[in-house]
């Protein structure tokens, strides 16, 4: 059973405590589950108050008794925020696993993060995700917290960030639980290529999991690996391209297809025309983009993919409403894409001067 791919050799880098059990033992999974965030900042950050930071730690052994504050390198790990999935398969640039048990091996104490890198060279756009779940007993700014971060890259120098934009989830005071626990279940891989019934490759994008990718470079082709699975063992994969109706698979197992996606054809608008205007000299500016999404010409709210400029969410808080912090592109203009099962999508382009949209969807039996 795959659970996480191993490292070879675990490795202490400090001169602290160091354990690694025998590899030959059978592994042992500590589950840790924190609690909701109280708190969510960054403009309109993609992060919620119904999300929490969970995660999943594979040892050679159960931790030893006793423990003060120990580096205990794991075998294998994955944290998930509520939005992106972190695993010991990601560029890793930053990690710290110690940990304190009690006379019986329990944890009682932690400090546990990751943070992976930037790419390089480094793009505006680009972006480092960081997951920290903490209970110390003193010396820490915020000795009992779970935090997660998606640092988004808003200026260049040299290849390297030299301006970011940050968002992030957050509770204080509040540690979750530590679980030792059954192997959990395997994680899943997708891939495969993205066409038209007519087979011609399609630039779409994909989401499972929290996790998302586009199927452009090169066209068709996409893959994402690691995904953990919802409780009831399944993944629910999501394809979303301009033109053409939203692709929605629940799957029990990894898979390598061919995906097929039937276009939209001509269907009713019932959203007013907009010409935007051409600012180049607003390119990378960030503005907020908000609004409603309505069923055709009534007051429906509508749970739907919103997607603009590379940031997306989901409009499912019961109102339909969406908001979220982008980049303008090089035009100074951006792309509003919103899709939803059962609905064709919406594609609509604005400037800085028109960030307040509802999106009204027509029924996909009405299109022709």
């Amino acid at each position: 059973m795959k659970i996480f791919s191993r490292f070879l050799h675990p490795i202490c880098i400090l001169a602290v405590t160091c354990l690694a059990a025998n590899p030959a033992s059978a592994s042992e999974f500590y589950s840790y589950t924190g609690n909701n965030y109280a708190l969510v900042s960054g403009g309109a950050p993609p992060y919620d108050t119904s999300m929490r930071v969970t995660a999943t730690l594979e040892f050679a052994s159960s931790l030893p008794p006793n423990l003060v504050d120990a580096d205990v390198i794991p075998i294998g790990f994955l944290f998930d925020d509520g939005v992106n999935t972190i695993t010991e398969n990601s560029d890793i640039e930053q990690q710290t696993f110690r940990f304190s048990t009690d006379a019986f091996g329990n944890i009682t104490f932690w400090n546990v993060s990751v943070r992976t890198a930037f790419p390089s060279p480094t793009n505006v756009g680009d972006q480092r995700w960081e997951i920290n779940t903490l209970n110390a007993t003193s010396g820490m700014l915020f000795p009992q917290s779970d935090y997660a971060s998606i640092n988004t890259c808003e200026f260049v120098s040299d290849s390297s960030c030299d301006s970011l934009n940050i968002e992030t989830g957050q509770i204080d005071g509040n540690p979750g639980q530590w679980t030792l626990g059954p192997i959990p279940p395997d994680l899943v891989d997708l891939s495969g290529t993205i066409k038209t019934v007519g087979g011609t490759d399609i630039c779409a994008m994909v989401l499972a999991s929290g996790q998302f990718t586009f199927s452009c470079n090169p066209v068709g082709v996409f893959t994402l690996t690691d995904l953990p699975r919802e409780i009831d063992g399944t993944v629910k994969r999501q394809i979303y391209a301009d033109g053409f109706f939203p692709k929605i698979d629940i799957l029990t197992a990894s898979t390598n297809e061919a995906v097929v996606m039937t276009r939209s054809g001509a269907c009713p608008d019932y959203n007013t025309p907009y010409d935007p205007g051409f600012f180049p000299d607003s390119v990378g500016k960030r503005i907020d983009v908000s609004g409603s999404v309505l069923q055709q010409n009534t007051q429906t709210p509508i749970c739907a993919m919103v997607l603009a400029n590379g940031q997306y969410m989901f409009s499912c808080d019961g109102l339909g409403g969406y908001s979220l912090d982008i980049p303008l592109d090089i035009n100074g203009q951006f792309k509003l894409q919103v899709y939803a099962d059962g609905f064709a999508p919406t594609i609509q382009t604005f400037d800085e001067f028109r960030a307040i949209n509802d999106v009204r969807m027509a029924r996909a039996v009405e299109c022709q």
